[in-house]
Order: structure tokens, then sequence, then C-alpha cells
């Protein structure tokens, strides 16, 4: 079952929700299901998920991984945990909160961003 989450770093409130949980009360396993072709964006998806894990259950022993419907066999791709990683990350975007900076950066995003018709950087 899914699994909605809130971690607030000091201004930045990271949310989600987690296909499923295991949690024994030591180790944690995350489980992402996707249909089609593997995509790196799953991967971190799935980090931020182990990340906010962690900082929930209040313990390192959170795994994560991806598993791939629609495949014989299904494809099972384990997650790297990239909690470092992910807590520069926070740590940057409280920090252009709290200055009020934030630098555009056009991508992929934009096409589904809801203010691509008025931001003079979408593509």
């Amino acid at each position: 079952s899914e699994l909605p989450f809130s971690v607030r770093a000091e201004r930045l409130l990271v949310h989600g929700v987690i296909d499923r949980l295991d949690d024994d009360g030591k180790d944690a396993l995350i489980t992402d299901y996707k249909l089609g072709v593997t995509e790196p964006e799953h991967h971190f998806q799935v980090a931020v998920y182990v990340w906010a894990a962690a900082r929930v259950l209040g313990r390192d022993g959170v795994r994560g991984r991806v598993v791939y419907l629609g495949h014989d066999p299904v494809d099972v791709e384990a997650v790297t945990n990239e909690n470092a990683r992910i807590d520069s990350i926070v740590a940057a975007m409280d920090e252009a909160l709290k200055m009020g900076e934030f630098a555009a950066r056009p991508g992929k995003a934009c096409g589904t961003c809801a203010h691509r018709t008025v931001c003079k950087y979408a593509a």
C-alpha cells in the first residue's frame, strides 16, 4: 500500500508517496514500482524516499529498489544510498529559500511545469 510522507528541513518541505515500505524494526526496504524503461530519475526519486525514511525512522538501515513491471522476468534494480548528496541538495534548497534567490535552470521539467506559459526561461 502507498505511504505518504513529509519531511521538513528548516524551510523546505519534502513530500511524496512511497509505493511500498517493508520495515522489520531494524532494516527497511523501499520499493517503487514502474512501468516502461529505466530512467535515471527513477533512482533519484527512490534515493529521496530512502533519505526521507531514514530521517523519519531515525536509523540508517534503509535500502531502496525500483521494480520495473511488464518485463519477463520482472527487472529489479537496487538504488544506491545517496543520503549525503540529498542532504546537500536539501540544504542548498533551504538556503535558496532563506535568501529568496532561485536560479532558473531550464530543462526537461519545463515541459510539465505549471508556470511554463509565463516563465521567460521555459523552453
